[in-house]
């Protein structure tokens, strides 16, 4: 081969190359794409209980990802910010996937105050603020002794907040996870004040909707409070939210029927207020699986085993130290959720 035709050759091969990594990259940024809207794709994958499954699985692994680098109301750092309107900050108490809680002062009122807001803050997408208003609209409209009151809301400079009582003390998952199963009286005596609020809830029209261990506050006193109606639905209005065959809720304390998207049946309620009181009978969850496909089949297909024989097999580990606990937790919202929050 000559030399022109071997720089002919040389150059044939450069674009060649060229345009295969222009085709690679446009792989990947469809892939970037496909990835980033997930939520349209889960709406669209498959029908039937495959379907669910997979859309569910793939919506947990995004969330486990993303709690990795979860960001703070100013979307970078996880720094507390020093006041949120009148409230002054001075500890973050715990977050969830959409909402950050903090321990602030009110000064007008003198106390400490648990303040919840948004953790995209000004960032946060309508359905992200639609779903906190509607927080806020049950918080204010339910009063009952075990349902932790609300005492202010409103936004701040494009921040939403949520001004409630500060209970001193511990979850009712904390305390699971350092005592393990509870003397069937203690579990009673924690848990009917919770069943009674939640009666309260219905009769007023509101469904919780992720009723589990995480979301029941004991004060030092040992009384039990209902807290986080951040799934929560007033019967009242229509679903814009929830799209037919979406679930919202934690999995490990789902009804079935919640999971296949059923979620304005006040039982879902009572469904998982009961899977509360067998783990605190038994000191583990009704259904316990390696992933979530097969907890969703567990849920969907079987029935937990009888307390008395689950109470009396060996457990796997203190609860906060268990592997799969996370996964079994995570929250399944499919579609528009964006992110969704303890």
């Amino acid at each position: 081969m000559d030399e022109p035709e071997a720089e002919a050759q040389a150059e044939r091969e450069q674009t060649g190359s060229e345009q295969a990594g222009s085709e690679q990259a446009g792989s990947e940024q469809a892939g970037s794409e496909q990835a980033g809207s997930g939520e349209a794709g889960s709406e669209q994958a498959g029908s039937g209980e495959a379907g669910l499954e997979a859309r569910r699985e793939a919506e947990t692994r995004e969330d486990l990802s993303r709690r990795e680098t979860l960001p703070t109301p100013s979307g970078r750092s996880r720094a507390l910010p020093t006041a949120v309107g009148r409230y002054q900050v001075r500890a973050e108490l715990g977050r969830g996937g959409v909402g950050v809680v903090y321990r602030a002062w009110d000064p007008h009122l003198e106390r400490e105050v648990a303040l919840k807001t948004l953790i995209a803050g000004r960032d946060a997408s309508e359905v992200q603020i639609e779903r906190f208003l509607r927080e806020v609209r049950a918080a204010t409209q339910l009063r009952h002794p075990h349902l932790v009151s609300v005492h202010d809301a409103g936004v701040e400079e494009g921040c939403f907040y949520l001004a409630m009582d500060r209970i001193e003390g511990e979850s009712l998952a904390d305390l699971l996870g350092r005592e393990g199963a509870l003397a069937p009286r203690r579990a009673a005596e924690l848990l009917l004040p919770i069943a009674k609020a939640l009666a309260h809830a219905h009769a007023e029209g509101f469904l919780h909707r992720d009723v589990k261990p995480e979301n029941l506050l004991i004060d030092t006193a040992g009384e039990c409070y209902l807290t986080d109606f951040g799934l929560a639905v007033d019967l009242s209005e229509s679903e814009r939210l929830t799209h037919t065959h979406q679930s919202l809720g934690t999995p490990a304390f789902m009804a079935p029927e919640q999971l296949r998207g059923h979620n304005r049946d006040p039982r879902v309620d009572v469904y998982s207020l009961g899977a509360t009181l067998y783990e605190c009978l038994t000191g583990r969850v009704p259904y316990d699986a390696d992933s979530f496909p097969e907890l969703l089949h567990q849920v969907l297909t079987t029935e937990p085993p009888a307390p008395a024989r689950a109470a009396a097999a060996p457990r796997a580990g203190p609860r906060g130290d268990r592997a799969d606990l996370p996964r079994a937790r995570a929250r399944a919202a499919l579609s528009e959720r964006g992110r969704a929050g303890r």
